[in-house]
């Protein structure tokens, strides 16, 4: 008696199942995205275009890459990682 079709059919169930499991997310995403998009009150201001997601007046958060390299937050301790112990970068 071989062994084969014990052997093909495992190989079989880790391709099958893996790949279900990634349809089914694929459907559920586009599911949630239509169900978003249906209560996203950011698509019906006037003037929003595609690319301008973000609310007018906001500012990017120190720190963050939107808003420069000189937008540390004081005391960031960045100068330490960098071996400068004097405080000045």
């Amino acid at each position: 008696m071989t062994h084969l079709p014990f052997i093909a059919a495992s190989y079989a169930l880790g391709v099958l199942i893996p790949l279900l499991f990634g349809v089914a997310a694929f459907t559920r995403m586009g599911a949630a995205r239509r169900r978003l998009a249906a209560i996203d009150p950011r698509d019906k201001r006037p003037g929003a275009g595609p690319r301008d997601k973000r609310p007018t007046g906001t500012r990017p958060v120190a720190g963050s890459s939107a808003a420069g390299p000189r937008a540390n937050r004081a005391g960031s301790g960045t100068h330490r990682a960098l071996g400068n112990a004097g405080g000045s970068p």
